[in-house]
């Protein structure tokens, strides 16, 4: 019996055509950030985004380090940087996440460079232990008007209006962790803690323009009215109030990192 072998010439072409190129992976999902939102990202999970060191340089923390600066995953470059190295919040698990564990003493990290507009969304994940200020941008016009985000018995903001006068809304919080989310401006502030209230009244005034810098964990840059917290992760979107998509996808991720749904 005659055996017929089969050979390949160059240039060749098949009875079927060429082989079927692989189909394209698929897009990506969708980050908090991706429409070039002016703002930070602050991923207290992220190790690689944060050095002990102040100045960026030398190791990541591992936990129960101390953490002296804190990458911005916004792509902005508002960079968190300790004050001094006695202000470096620490990196603890809480529940088997890991977040910022902020004494109430003297831990904050300021971040410089923002211009806060006249509206601002924050979007946050904490464990509060006390009382104080979450995130504050404390100037020498308004010394006691600048809680973005504050945890008392309620949640509050207490915001300088471009009238001169102020807003303050507080709302019924839950005990331990909780996302908060406070959206101020556009003729209205909506603070909401989940599991707990929301609250939507409206503004006398569009909020003040500022470019003082912001304050995690104080009020202001000596630890003023500081914040007992475990953070798992905070969004401040610095010149909006940001629209139900990009709310749901700041949320589910602040959720991801906490470990609910």
């Amino acid at each position: 019996m005659m055996r017929l072998g089969l050979t390949h010439s160059p240039g060749a072409r098949y009875p079927l055509g060429a082989p079927v190129a692989p189909p394209p992976p698929p897009p990506a999902e969708p980050q908090p950030f991706d429409g070039g939102e002016a703002g930070f990202w602050l991923d207290p999970s992220d190790f690689s985004s944060m050095t002990i060191a102040r100045d960026g340089t030398g190791p990541a923390p591992a936990i129960g380090d101390v953490v002296g600066r804190m990458l911005d995953r916004s792509g902005n470059g508002l960079d968190a940087v300790a004050p001094s190295d006695a202000a470096r919040p620490r990196l603890e698990l809480v529940g088997g996440k890991p977040a910022l564990a902020f004494d109430g003493v003297d831990d904050v990290l300021v971040i410089n460079g923002a211009t806060f507009g006249a509206a601002f969304s924050v979007v946050a994940g904490l464990d509060p232990i006390a009382h104080g200020t979450v995130i504050g941008n404390r100037d020498g016009i308004n010394p006691d008007l600048s809680d973005m985000l504050s945890i008392g018995t309620k949640l509050a903001t207490k915001y300088p209006l471009a009238d001169g006068s102020y807003h303050r809304t507080a709302v019924l919080r839950i005990a331990g962790p909780q996302i908060s989310i406070v959206k101020f401006g556009g003729g209205f502030c909506d603070a909401t803690v989940e599991g707990g209230q929301q609250k939507v009244e409206a503004l006398a005034a569009t909020p003040a323009v500022r470019s003082t810098p912001a304050y995690l964990g104080a009020v202001d840059g000596v630890g003023s009215a500081a914040m007992q917290m475990n953070l798992f992760g905070l969004l401040l979107y610095t010149d909006q109030v940001i629209d139900a998509a990009e709310e749901t996808l700041a949320r589910d991720w602040v959720a991801e990192k906490m470990g609910v749904s």
